[in-house]
């Protein structure tokens, strides 16, 4: 029985398991998409619909609590998509323990706590002893679904393509620099580099022009207002980053980043432009972004998703071969029961067949005498 138990709960865990996996999938995309530009422009959107993640707070609690759960980094989220139970102790907080692997994370008594990808906001009054369910992934496998129909709605294009030289009041681009800077392949990251010179995400979507006031110094510059510096930065090595956070939304916290290197004079300039349909380098992300490493926590998607079904494979024999004992078991204690009663339910049978038969001999018999009694009562 405990053997058929764990094999219904290993089910279940492969379930969630593949909601966990549908959500890392989907969320992947969708970040992706706000990492870019459509061809018209504008920022990219969501290609799926995903189910947030759902909160159930214990029947017993006391406190008056309301948690709200939301996924801000699909990556960090456990493959096996827990779920996780919240736990609230007066003296030492929150914990929260993944009901898969039974890992226990201390996280304390803030208003927001964050952990495996996840954004817990709580609110109102918590009561030691109160408990919550956090399920990341609820039937997210067969409740995702397509929010872009269109071509079109696809962010293939860079957030911005740098260009040397500066903006002309006609919207050219004007090269008159003395060196010899330029940008190399942009990339996306969670944490610029430390020589990065980083723009805030109000800027975001702006055109951004650099400005070097040395050989190795320049500043940031939004042509919205280009009397005010924005960031600033150096080149050591001839080697320097440029970083601009993202906005609000699916891409949140990260930063779109590209390298600049060569000779530069006081006075050059690079030009930053919002990308168009000319570059493609988000189309090419979004493209490996099925053998990216560390889009899982257990690698790329590529690796979870066979993992995946290696575990469903492993379930799959593991429950024959339990189906397949509990029958001999009930075969044996069939014959267990038999011993004890010291009975035979095949002797058993052939008795209850001659009672059968002697009940249907004596029903005839009683019957005929029936019929004769009638009979003498008649002739009387």
């Amino acid at each position: 029985m405990g053997a058929n138990i764990q094999t219904w709960l290993t089910g279940g865990q492969a379930l969630q398991a593949l909601n966990a996996r549908a959500v890392i999938l989907s969320a992947s995309i969708n970040q992706s998409q706000a990492q870019g530009l459509t061809p018209d422009g504008q920022p990219g959107g969501s290609i799926f619909n995903t189910p947030s993640p759902s909160v159930t707070g214990a029947a017993g609690n006391t406190g008056t609590a309301i948690l709200n759960a939301q996924l801000s980094n699909a990556s960090q989220l456990p493959t096996n998509g827990g779920p996780f139970l919240l736990s609230y102790n007066a003296a030492a907080g929150w914990t929260a323990t993944n009901q898969a692997s039974q890992q226990n994370m201390l996280l304390g008594s803030a208003a927001t706590l964050s952990f495996a990808g996840l954004n817990i906001s709580v609110s109102g009054i918590v009561a030691s002893g109160d408990q919550f369910l956090i399920n990341p992934a609820p039937l997210a496998a067969a409740g995702i679904t397509v929010a872009a129909v269109s071509p079109k709605s696809i962010a293939s294009a860079d957030p911005y393509v740098v260009t040397p030289g500066s903006v002309q009041s006609a919207g050219s681009i004007l090269n008159s620099n003395a060196g010899t800077i330029s940008a190399g392949g942009d990339s996306v990251v969670n944490v610029p580099a430390s020589s990065a010179a980083t723009v805030s995400s109000a800027y975001y979507g702006q055109t951004l022009q650099l400005n070097f006031t040395s050989a190795t110094t320049y500043s940031v510059t939004s042509t919205i207002n280009p009397g005010v510096s924005i960031a600033s930065g150096s080149l050591s090595g001839g080697q320097g980053q440029v970083a601009v956070a993202f906005p609000s939304g699916a891409a949140s916290g990260q930063y779109w980043q590209v390298p600049i290197s060569g000779v530069a004079s006081a006075g050059d300039t690079l030009t930053l432009s919002p990308g168009s349909s000319s570059s493609g380098s988000n189309a090419t992300r979004m493209a490996t972004l099925w053998t990216t490493p560390s889009t899982t926590t257990d690698g790329s998607l590529q690796q979870s998703v066979m993992g995946l079904g290696t575990l469903f494979a492993a379930n799959a024999q593991q429950a024959q071969q339990r189906a397949t004992a509990t029958s001999a078991q009930v075969t044996t204690a069939s014959n267990n029961l038999q011993t004890i009663a010291g009975v035979s339910l095949d002797q058993q049978a052939v008795v209850l067949t001659g009672y059968s038969q002697a009940y249907q001999a004596a029903a005839q018999v009683i019957s005929t005498a029936h019929t004769m009694f009638e009979s003498l009562l008649q002739a009387i």
